[in-house]
């Protein structure tokens, strides 16, 4: 059996990726990189070659490698993830930052307007929320929150329990299969608590590649779930505008409506916000320096 560095040195040569490769030979072995310096120069067990050389070969593939792993660091936290869900990528934490920027303000008004008593939860909506990592991450991040994971994705919403589960927010997340707001259409009064009044903050990473669009990715992200990523129309909007021009009655007033798209799409994505009635319309840039989260207050 090789080392522990011949096995990243082989997988390196069928990869062309020296990092991929120790990412997956660490990822088999269940250590991190300081425990692979460590262990470099002996002999690496068997089994644990035989999963490494199985997941570099899906990676040659062109299995991406949040895949292969079955997770992905998202805002400091490991989601799993499956060929059911997009992968979380570091551009969408903006989405989050905007959202938690909106709680803090909600929760500051709540509190004055009542005195310093405590008030009701704030409730959020997570709409498209395939791995669940965005309202996840709010309700992590924000214990006063009740938050809604909702997807018209059945397989997408099992991923999302499982990781509110694993990551202790089960007792505040709740999973709704939805397609966009038809769930919280004339919700019952048994529901009311958590839709009926409406959400403080709505959040969304939705579908809004155009065709021509995603022609042009990579393989990778064609190997990520089609309807998670192909908005509709030419533009790719179909889907965000559907989303604005309904918002509206599932929102409270003061409440923040924020949504991820591309960065060429921003200007228009605005326009549509301040078409549809909600002020201080706002776009966010991300860490590349590109409009991506575009968001408003109703």
């Amino acid at each position: 059996m090789p080392t522990y560095r011949e096995a990243v040195i082989e997988l390196a040569a069928l990869l062309e990726s020296e990092l991929d490769a120790r990412v997956i030979v660490c990822e088999a072995a269940g250590i991190d990189t300081a425990e692979y310096v460590m262990k470099r120069g002996e002999a690496l067990p068997e089994e644990i070659y035989g999963t490494a050389l199985e997941n570099a070969r899906r990676r040659k593939s062109g299995v991406c490698l949040a895949y292969v792993l079955g997770h992905k660091e998202f805002y400091g936290r490991e989601f799993s993830v499956s060929p059911d869900v997009l992968v979380p990528r570091p551009e969408t934490e903006i989405l989050v930052e905007r959202a938690l920027w909106a709680i803090d303000l909600i929760k500051s008004y709540k509190h004055r307007k009542n005195g310093g008593c405590p008030s009701e939860p704030i409730r959020v909506l997570d709409l498209c929320t395939g791995s669940g990592c965005v309202g996840i991450t709010v309700a992590l991040e924000r214990p006063e929150t009740e938050v809604a994971l909702s997807d018209i994705s059945k397989e997408a919403l099992a991923v999302a329990a499982e990781n509110a589960r694993t990551l202790g927010a089960a007792g505040r997340c709740r999973t709704v299969e939805s397609d966009l707001f038809e769930a919280f259409e004339g919700t019952d009064a048994s529901d009311r608590g958590l839709y009926g009044e409406g959400f403080d903050v709505i959040a969304s990473n939705p579908p809004y590649l155009t065709g021509e669009d995603y022609l042009a990715v990579s393989d990778e992200v064609r190997g990520e779930p089609r309807l998670a990523l192909l908005g509709g129309g030419s533009d790719g909007l179909d889907l965000i505008r559907k989303l604005i021009d309904n918002s509206g009655k599932h929102l409270k007033d003061g409440g923040l409506l924020a949504i991820e798209c591309d960065y060429r799409q921003a200007a228009e994505v605005k326009t549509l916000f301040e078409k549809a009635g909600f002020k201080d319309a706002g776009i966010d840039k991300d860490l590349a320096g590109l409009d991506r989260t575009v968001w408003g207050i109703k």
